[in-house]
């Protein structure tokens, strides 16, 4: 026993002992946070998307101004809904409302949330989850700000998923009626 605590101290001595070459982070040269976000707006003049939104988020975290780093991050989420890149602009938006609840594009960012889940509905043979999901985006949104300038659009929208809805109604009881006429032949 003796022995093994011998041994044990011995080698943690060695490896105290021993330099550690560790690597020394020195951080590079401070880029300006306002030409970032300036060849974001060029590459989306260009529709160039994937690239705006790698230069806005890069001036979200080069911005000191929280006001502008807010921005910078709306511009990102749309971006990523402009390549469709819907779940990746779902969690940046969560993302957003987190870091940014008092931000004044909050309302946009609402806005576009209800404006992704609706652009994920398909036909009414789909799933109906994404109907439900984006009526109830578009209800919370109208509820919170029915007087807004998006208001009008989600008021449409939501009228397009009712008859969504219905379509779906429709599609499944001509399957169960269908089903009964050939049940009856056979």
């Amino acid at each position: 026993m003796l022995r093994f605590f011998y041994s044990l101290l011995i080698v943690s001595l060695f490896l105290g002992c021993s330099k550690k070459n560790e690597p020394i982070y020195t951080p590079s040269e401070r880029v300006d946070p306002y030409k970032i976000y300036s060849e974001g707006l060029e590459a989306m003049k260009v529709n160039d998307y994937f690239f705006a939104n790698k230069k806005f988020e890069e001036a979200e975290l080069n911005f000191t101004d929280i006001n502008l780093a807010a921005k910078s991050a709306i511009m990102s989420v749309f971006c990523l809904y402009g390549i469709n890149f819907y779940s990746e602009a779902l969690e940046n938006l969560e993302r957003y409302f987190k870091l940014y609840p008092a931000d004044r594009y909050l309302m946009y960012g609402h806005y576009l949330e209800a404006i992704i889940y609706f652009e994920e509905i398909s036909d009414e043979k789909r799933d109906l989850k994404p109907l439900i999901k984006s009526l109830d985006k578009i209800n919370l949104f109208l509820k919170k700000y029915p007087n807004s300038e998006y208001a009008l659009d989600l008021k449409f929208k939501k009228d397009l998923i009712r008859n969504q809805l219905a379509a779906k109604e429709m599609y499944v009881a001509k399957h169960y009626i269908q089903t009964q006429i050939a049940n009856k032949r056979t």
